[in-house]
């Protein structure tokens, strides 16, 4: 009893703590408003701002054929271009959003387009490998260049004449290429960081500013000298308030679009900020991602000074972005961003979320400006694109799973966060083609707004998993550290599913996934569409068959011999894997320790909590998103499948006295056992142990990991369960000691680089 007091005694104070730190953040981010507004440049500026209201830029040209989107505008016609990646088509339609003038065919999943200064439509068909032109008026392309890979972001240079594209799945990782724009001959080619999306060039054309899907930096290209430099993007450092809830710091990543000011000055980048639980003590348990952390993915924007290549703002605004960014709280999956011509405003579109917020671009750090009315486009359209007229009265935006564009009057936008009588035209640019059940699943996958999926409805499936694919991080969970794993392309024929295959069946995991995240759970027939969605209609990429080298041939050979292997476990007409689970030493000694707890076996002495300690230990329970669940009287999925993954090879080992806490039976709170819940066990006691990173262990007991398909191996890194392989020679040489993983250790650096060459074919 006097245990229970204690605990309820913590949970208001950590009640009472967070009212606080709500309001002492929103004063702080007023005084922020009023202290830090920028200074108005004279090149950029026709007036000095005032504070939180948008003010007019200096008289620039409109050029917004600088960067691309699956939207853009030819102003001199009075036209609007939309690139339907579904429906294989360029969509053009009058100014006003009212008739669709006509539907251009263009290849299979055209991504972005420009619209240079003489008409003409510049299409990036992703799936296709090529990028087309679209003459003035024209009904069919006019001109067509094959480049490999997958194209992407588009932008022209000021004056029309040189296009540049960025290039996804190249074996250089990433490429940006630069074109005659009027032959589509090819200028040069820049090695750029892997994933590159989204691409603007600045006005007086000396760089090209480059976005990365996965990444924590910007790539600027200095076009003269065809040299590559990065702006690292600022993440949230840990705080006075997040030590107390075991946050660990977040880090930027998934970037797919950029803006630039009329002037060229100014850079705006939307991007996520992640917080995996990578640095928070391994004693915390958690059944949520990010061990626990409140909201481990928000939205943020970076303002960055175009011509120093510096970020903009201080460093108390980089430690608590990620707490203090109200004007994109909310926000989902950002995929588009763009600058208004006339007023300092700045609109970014949220995939997930159904909404385009409106920023004011006076501030120096607009996240921190007060939020400016926002724009709801309804539940499932998933605005992926967006352009705006040359006098700054009208937005468009591509809604592109309605397959719509949506014209918004935004000469003033006034009131709440549903102006709906500021959508002036809905106009559907393309047939819907699939079924209605995968069309629902659709919805379900992108969408946040879902509390049977997440808690709150924070986030959705494409959060981790972007464009079906992957973040390229790796989480921290109750059961240790799981890397993300690719969906697209990968789901059919590979069951079990998840790292350690203790689920049979695609559904029975995407319940356990939902419970991590706090959700309530979707019923049969939904998991059912989303499933459907999932297996059949989530575009995996282009599926053409490269034609293989001697090098990779030689590759193959080795991987297919019975002297290295590695088809015993990855054989081909398997989908590269034997759906079994095996141990490959890669056990981290903190899995083992949680092991170890869980079957109730001898651990370190526990240190006592001190009275700080166990209010961090509450703070830490309210601030993950199985508490909400617990409170719903909802309990979390079971875990009793996870002995499928474990060797038991010896019956002593030397443990590691992480997650110690968790020994000697469970201190229950309400009925329901406190280490399934919170971030921290409600036990009173933990080890005294530092914080030092996880080494793998060199004892007996083990997990066994489920074999990966290797299909598309090459754009899945990380690799292994806890993300320990940056890249896939890592994984044949240091990642695979005493050749558990297939015989690779004899082979010579020509063999390991031709073994590597393959795969990245796969």
């Amino acid at each position: 009893m006097r245990r229970s007091l204690v605990i309820s005694l913590v949970l208001c104070a950590a009640g009472t703590g967070y009212a606080r730190k709500s309001l002492s953040m929103r004063n702080d981010a007023a005084s922020l408003d009023r202290a830090e507004l920028a200074r108005p440049e004279e090149s950029e500026l026709s007036r000095a701002p005032q504070v939180n209201q948008p003010f007019k830029w200096r008289p620039q040209p409109f050029r917004p054929w600088l960067a691309g989107a699956s939207v853009a505008v030819d102003a001199r016609r009075g036209e609007v271009f939309v690139a339907d990646t579904d429906n294989g088509t360029l969509a053009i339609s009058d100014a006003t959003g009212a008739h669709v003038l006509r539907v251009v065919p263009v290849g299979a999943a055209p991504e972005q387009v420009v619209v240079g200064p003489d008409g003409r439509a510049f299409v990036s068909v992703r799936n296709a490998g090529e990028v087309v032109v679209v003459a003035p008026g024209a009904t069919q392309v006019a001109l067509r260049t094959h480049m490999g890979g997958e194209p992407f972001g588009l932008a022209l240079a000021a004056d029309g004449k040189t296009l540049y594209v960025s290039l996804v799945g190249t074996s250089q990782g990433g490429q940006v290429l630069a074109l005659e724009a009027a032959t589509l001959a090819e200028k040069f080619r820049v090695d750029v960081d892997a994933d590159p999306r989204g691409i603007v060039t600045t006005p007086d054309g000396d760089k090209l500013f480059v976005a990365h899907l996965i990444g924590t930096s910007v790539s600027v290209i200095d076009l003269e000298r065809r040299a590559v430099r990065r702006v690292q993007l600022p993440g949230a450092t840990v705080g006075r308030f997040d030590r107390l809830t075991h946050q660990s710091g977040r880090v930027p990543n998934l970037t797919f679009a950029l803006a630039v000011s009329p002037s060229g000055r100014r850079l705006y980048v939307p991007h996520a900020l992640e917080d995996t639980g990578q640095n928070v003590a391994p004693e915390v348990r958690s059944g949520g991602y990010g061990a626990g952390a409140f909201e481990p993915i928000v939205a943020t924007l970076t303002a960055i000074d175009a011509d120093a290549e510096e970020v903009l703002g201080d460093d108390q605004n980089v430690t608590s972005r990620a707490g203090r960014s109200f004007t994109l709280r909310g926000l989902s999956q950002p995929r588009a961003a763009i600058v208004d011509p006339v007023r300092s405003r700045l609109f970014v579109a949220g995939l997930g979320s159904d909404d385009v917020r409106v920023l004011n671009a006076a501030h120096k750090d607009p996240v921190f400006a007060n939020a400016l009315p926002s724009i709801f486009l309804g539940a499932g359209n998933g605005p992926k694109g967006l352009a705006i007229s040359a006098d700054g009265e009208r937005l468009y935006v591509h809604a592109s799973l309605k397959h719509q564009l949506i014209v918004v009057d935004v000469r003033e936008l006034r009131g709440g966060a549903q102006p709906a009588r500021s959508v002036m035209a809905r106009l559907t640019i393309g047939d819907e083609r699939l079924p209605a059940a995968a069309v629902h699943g659709r919805a379900l996958f992108f969408s946040s707004q879902d509390g049977r999926i997440s808690a709150n409805g924070q986030f959705a499936c494409a959060s981790c998993h972007p464009e079906g694919k992957q973040d390229g991080m790796t989480w921290r969970l109750d059961k240790g550290p799981r890397q993300t794993p690719v969906l697209a392309g990968r789901l059919v024929g590979t069951a079990p599913y998840n790292w350690l295959g203790s689920r049979g069946s695609l559904k029975d995991n995407m319940k356990e996934t939902m419970g991590r995240l706090g959700g309530r759970g979707l019923p049969a027939k939904d998991l059912d569409d989303l499933e459907l969605y999932l297996t059949q209609y989530l575009d995996g990429g282009p599926q053409t068959q490269p034609v293989r080298t001697a090098m990779q041939e030689r590759g193959k050979h080795l991987f297919e011999s019975d002297e290295v292997g590695c088809a015993h476990c990855h054989a081909p007409g398997t989908r590269f894997t034997d759906g079994k689970n095996h141990d490959i030493g890669t056990t981290t000694s903190e899995e083992v320790s949680r092991l170890l707890a869980e079957q109730g076996k001898p651990v370190p002495a526990v240190a006592p909590l001190t009275p700080a300690a166990l209010l961090r230990e509450g703070l830490t329970a309210l601030s993950t998103t199985q508490l909400l669940r617990m409170l719903g009287g909802r309990m979390a999925p079971p875990d009793d499948e996870v002995q499928r993954g474990v060797l038991l090879a010896a019956s002593t080992v030397s443990p590691n006295p992480f997650l110690a806490q968790q020994l000697g039976g469970m201190n229950s709170f309400g009925g329901f056992e406190g280490g399934r819940f919170g971030g921290g066990s409600f036990a009173m006691g933990r080890p005294s142990v530092g914080r030092s990173k996880p080494k793998k262990t060199d004892g007996k007991l083990r997990l066994a990991y489920n074999t990966p398909s290797l299909e598309g191996v090459a754009h899945t890194a990380p690799y292994f369960h806890d993300g320990s392989a940056r890249t896939l020679k890592d994984v044949i040489t240091i990642g695979n000691p005493g050749d558990r993983m297939g015989r690779t250790s004899q082979l010579p650096a020509a063999d390991v680089d031709a073994l590597v060459s393959y795969l990245e074919t796969l």
